[in-house]
């Protein structure tokens, strides 16, 4: 049976670069992926491990996007009446761990993305959008939560044994397709 952990650690999981809040939040997130994790792989033997790490981080991080999206309102007028109450300095050990939840697990999760090549433009939707829910309910710009998110896929990426090797003109016909080839849509 395959951990859950050790996967991860594959993949980068001690380069990212987490706070010691962070670091806690992960270690419990880990611990509540897990079993999910298990599940999956006993119900598909035949898929890769790597595979259903990533249903489980994805099924995780969707979960937690929703929460968050759903309780922001609520979350950020919380966090106003704290900060009134007992000043800005003193209002963070009353916080809420659901944006860090959800940052750490966007950032895992964009990693092991990065660790098997998967698209670079659909991870930075995705860290666009978890960027801008929240920005509802911390003081961090949408453009430091979102490039916080790609440094965990680039990590992810260069931690792949496999890596896809480029050449300039694909990589020049890339990005012309990016810019322009979109115009149409």
């Amino acid at each position: 049976m395959s951990e859950l952990k050790p996967l991860l650690d594959e993949a980068g999981l001690s380069s990212l670069e987490l706070t010691a809040d962070e670091q806690r939040v992960l270690e419990k997130l880990l611990v509540s992926w897990e079993s999910t994790f298990e599940n999956a792989c006993k119900t598909h033997p035949d898929k890769r491990p790597s595979d259903m790490a990533l249903g489980t981080l994805t099924k995780a991080q969707m979960e937690l996007a929703s929460s968050l999206e759903t309780q922001s309102d609520t979350l950020h007028s919380m966090n106003e009446i704290i900060e009134d109450s007992v000043g800005k300095e003193h209002a963070q050990k009353f916080r809420v761990e659901l944006p860090t939840e959800l940052t750490v697990c966007t950032k895992v999760w964009l990693m092991l993305q990065g660790y098997l090549q998967m698209d670079f433009s659909l991870a930075n939707d995705h860290a666009a959008r978890t960027a801008e829910i929240l920005t509802g309910v911390t003081d961090e710009k949408p453009d430091t939560i979102r490039t916080e998110c790609m440094r965990a896929f680039y990590i992810g990426k260069s931690h792949n044994p496999h890596q896809e090797k480029t050449s300039w003109g694909a990589r020049i016909s890339g990005w012309l397709n990016h810019y322009f080839g979109k115009q149409g849509a």
